[in-house]
């Protein structure tokens, strides 16, 4: 099934890439560290897109600031389309009349669908694993049951190569 996500669309250098929010609940059900893909094993050091996690901190560190602080807040975490491509409609494909105003920043607003796709976490997989815990029930913390609906700041991108 299809998951259609309000967006913002924007370009670095030759990258363009994709802001949004996702809950947390959606967030493990669908992005995956590197080292579960099926193909992680055979890769060679150049070829893996993340180091090993750091288990001590996460159980330790991350994982319990996220269930003990209601005030709880991080960056980004950056995740790579790595198969399969998102779909991109900005809201300017939709509006009929657009205020000059905004016509150069409606562009750049929009959905994204993400549909049969893999995604894995370049950036934020020590985060991940904690909210993992802590959604899961694996750390437990006063402000832990309004974890599943936080929302979390999302940057996708598209695999274009491996050394890009």
């Amino acid at each position: 099934m299809a998951t259609i996500i309000p967006a913002l669309m924007g370009r670095l250098g030759n990258t363009v890439f994709y802001e949004t929010t996702m809950k947390v609940a959606d967030l493990i059900r669908t992005v995956r560290p590197a080292n579960e893909l099926d193909e992680w094993e055979g890769f060679s050091i150049e070829e893996r897109m993340q180091r090993d996690p750091d288990l001590k901190r996460i159980k330790n560190d991350i994982a319990p600031y996220f269930a003990r602080s209601p005030d709880r807040f991080f960056g980004s975490i950056i995740v790579l389309v790595y198969k399969g491509t998102l779909e991109w409609e900005p809201l300017s494909d939709f509006a009929k009349t657009i205020p000059n105003a905004y016509k150069s920043g409606f562009s750049k607003l929009g959905f994204v669908t993400i549909d049969g796709v893999t995604l894995i976490i370049l950036d934020g997989q020590h985060r991940w694993r904690a909210l993992n815990a802590v959604y899961n029930g694996d750390v437990i913390g006063d402000a832990a049951a309004g974890i599943a609906d936080d929302d979390v700041c999302v940057i996708m991108i598209t695999h274009e190569s491996d050394i890009k």
